[in-house]
């Protein structure tokens, strides 16, 4: 994806393609499927409003340390092979 691309998105030039907004959500590691939607490209079905809505619900109550590991743990969820969750999780102090 160009840099001109992401310049004529940005102040509304063109409407992103398909195709640019997959690459996007994977460069963002977003879910494809959510960027599509929030462009207007498919319409958000109430299952999935509803998950969104709980999820959202639940990550804007978590302090700005505990949100950014897990952030780091499902990114790590998405590279094979990788032991980094662990260490995320050992690092999370334990509430008495």
């Amino acid at each position: 994806m160009s840099r001109q691309i992401i310049n004529k998105t940005e102040r509304g030039v063109t409407a992103p393609s398909i195709e640019t907004l997959v690459l996007l959500a994977l460069a963002l590691r977003r879910s494809p499927l959510v960027l599509i939607r929030q462009a207007g490209l498919l319409p958000i079905s109430p299952e999935s409003q509803e998950d969104i809505e709980d999820i959202t619900f639940l990550l804007e109550k978590l302090p700005p340390d505990r949100l950014e590991l897990v952030r780091r743990f499902t990114a790590d969820q998405l590279e094979p092979e990788s032991h980094t969750s662990e260490i995320i999780l050992s690092s999370v102090p334990r509430d008495s």
